[in-house]
């Protein structure tokens, strides 16, 4: 399936509002399309009974909001990015998360993200800061058996991890920012890590027709034919209009509304200066 994920999930109000809690206490940004791709993948897993104390491989975290919205509902989150991370003090009240050291790793788009956000601030000044500037109190995931391990690694082989050991895969706005030949890589070493029959749920940006690069953000826009390909699928054409989505998406007040200040900083985003003009579609694929 390759669904075009338009302004309609907003109408899934109580996970809307898990997102902005989780965003709310962590002080944490969140991608001008990401409260999309979340609901989508959350209401996916449900829908294959992914149900919580399952095993969860997030591709490409970062930081990002939903492995922490997956821990608080009680997942066991294994969340593997190849950038060197540190939970902040507010990740730390209020998520059990602990790090994993792995492997060392430099490249272009490292170098971006580094463009891409204001320069990190000192530990201490960091820590302060999240403790005063994190917003309403949680209760920590522990409670609900909910856990996050932080593992570097490469998506492209998941060293780290063993054959068939994970109930499920999700990604949020990653494989894009792969060069577009290693994709299919980090595609089956995803589906070596996963158990039989577990999904693999990935949101990546759309294109109308042909693959194309948005430089601004560093990442590719996938046709159907790229994406059936990459996953070894049957799909000739998007699960919705792409030119309805992509209007839709232009015209969505409240994602505009809740567009993160720190695009306005940089024009290195998918939202250069915070100017809302979304140009590309995100879309959801679940094998």
């Amino acid at each position: 399936m390759l669904q075009l994920l338009t302004p309609d999930l907003l109408r899934h109000r109580s996970d809307l509002a898990a997102i902005d809690r989780t965003v709310r206490a962590l002080g944490a940004s969140i991608g001008w399309h990401y409260q999309l791709d979340i609901i989508w993948i959350l209401q996916q897993l449900r829908a294959r009974q992914i149900r919580p104390r399952a095993t969860v491989v997030d591709l490409g975290a970062g930081l990002g909001v939903l492995q922490f919205v997956l821990a608080r509902l009680g997942y066991r989150v294994i969340s593997v990015d190849f950038s060197d991370r540190r939970p902040s003090l507010a990740m730390r009240l209020t998520h059990s998360v602990r790090v994993r050291r792995g492997e060392q790793f430099s490249g272009a788009y490292l170098d971006h993200l580094g463009k891409a956000t204001p320069a990190a601030r000192s530990n201490r000044v960091s820590r302060i800061a999240d403790l005063l500037l994190c917003g309403l109190p949680m209760v920590p995931s522990r409670l609900s058996g909910g856990s996050i391990e932080f593992v570097r690694s490469d998506m492209r082989d998941l060293a780290p991890l063993a054959d068939r050991s994970v109930d499920a895969v999700v990604s949020v706005s990653a494989i894009e920012h792969l060069d577009k030949a290693e994709v299919p890589a980090a595609i089956a070493a995803a589906k070596r890590v996963l158990k039989p029959r577990g999904p693999m749920l990935i949101t990546t940006s759309a294109a109308e027709a042909e693959d194309w690069f948005h430089e601004p953000s560093r990442g590719w826009n996938f046709s159907t034919v790229t994406l059936a390909s990459i996953f070894g699928i049957q799909a000739d054409r998007w699960d919705g209009d792409f030119r309805t989505a992509l209007a839709a998406l232009n015209n969505c007040t409240e994602l505009q509304k809740r567009l993160h200040p720190s695009y306005r900083m940089s024009d290195k985003n998918g939202m250069p200066w915070g100017i809302w003009k979304p140009v590309y579609v995100p879309v959801g694929v679940a094998i």
